[in-house]
């Protein structure tokens, strides 16, 4: 009977305690993700793997508030590509991009260039940021 009540105890006061963790989302089954997937197949295929290397098409927001301190850390990614850009690349033949220049501007676009860590107080609603912006790679 005595265990009955320890664990109850035990129980109860987990369920009472402060929660203080955090909050991980790295849904890579998102639309900007996928389309930034396709973009990068098609663009190695027309502008060579070299030029594509390292561009990363991958979203995570992961808020770690570990040990309810004041202040929550907040790091935030985005793919490499736009929405705009992937659509516009998918559907771009190689010799336009190629005459174009957009495998120049592909192998010119800054890697990671789309993730921020933040440090913010764990009172603020703020959930990331997208980092730097960068010029159009396509059209």
């Amino acid at each position: 009977m005595r265990g009955a009540w320890v664990g109850a105890t035990i129980g109860l006061l987990l369920a009472l305690s402060p929660h203080c963790g955090g909050e991980r989302d790295d849904d890579n089954l998102r639309r900007d993700v996928l389309t930034c997937e396709d973009a990068i197949a098609h663009a190695k295929d027309c502008c060579g793997p070299e030029i594509v290397a390292g561009l990363q098409c991958y979203y995570l927001n992961d808020v770690d508030e570990s040990g309810c301190s004041s202040t929550k850390t907040i790091q935030h990614q985005d793919p490499d590509l736009y929405v705009d850009e992937s659509n516009c690349l998918r559907d771009m033949e190689c010799g336009d991009m190629t005459a174009r220049g957009i495998c120049k501007r592909l192998g010119d676009l800054p890697r990671n260039s789309r993730q921020t860590t933040t440090t913010v107080p764990t009172s603020s609603s703020s959930v990331g940021t997208t980092g730097a912006s960068h010029a159009a790679v396509c059209p």
